[in-house]
């Protein structure tokens, strides 16, 4: 067992190390810059959207705290902003519906 799991950290980390060491004087243009750095984000979307669409109970609250939280998001308000948002337009759909 142990040998597996050294066999399996060289083959993850070998190129790894190898791509810092080559590659390390790469400057990637702005597009790859802007690409890179927004990849957390679409994967954290990936893994909580098809949960967002069922948290609420009813699709319908769900859609209508989605949309809230994109709007805000769209109009650049902090992440607390969004949050909240959403919460409170979930909470006013359901008291409301």
């Amino acid at each position: 067992m142990m040998a597996v799991i050294l066999g399996m950290s060289c083959v993850t980390f070998l190129p790894r190390i190898a791509s810092m060491v080559w590659f390390k004087d790469l400057k990637p243009n702005a597009f790859w810059r802007r690409f890179f750095n927004n990849i957390p984000y679409a994967m954290l979307s990936v893994l909580i959207f098809p949960d967002v669409l069922s948290a609420c109970g009813t699709a319908e609250a769900s859609l209508v705290g989605v949309a809230a939280a994109a709007l805000l998001s769209l109009m650049q308000k902090s992440a607390t902003t969004v949050v909240l948002g959403a919460v409170i337009s979930v909470y006013g759909f359901l008291w409301l519906f």
